[in-house]
């Protein structure tokens, strides 16, 4: 999810629906927030200029209808090296 939140920040938010929020989250993370562009739907050719992103984060979901939300950080370059390998 990308939004503008009250604070006007706009938020690259993942949501997460099992186990926990691993680190390598804030990886994937900054990834998409380097990204030049966003595709609305699959196959589509229309391409979206990627806001400026104040800041990534992760909300897991809990079945018993808890979540919670964490602050993620990432590295590009070690993100770019994974993906080499």
């Amino acid at each position: 999810m990308i939004a503008a939140f009250p604070d006007k920040q706009v938020r690259l938010v993942d949501f997460k629906m099992t186990g926990d929020i691993y680190r390598e989250v804030g990886l994937q993370l900054e990834a998409y927030r380097q990204a030049d562009f966003i595709v609305p739907h699959v196959g589509e050719l229309r391409r979206i200029p990627l806001p400026p992103v104040a800041e990534t984060a992760a909300v897991l979901l809990r079945p018993d209808g808890t979540f919670e939300y964490r602050t993620m950080r990432g590295d590009l370059d070690v993100f770019l090296s994974l993906l080499r390998v």
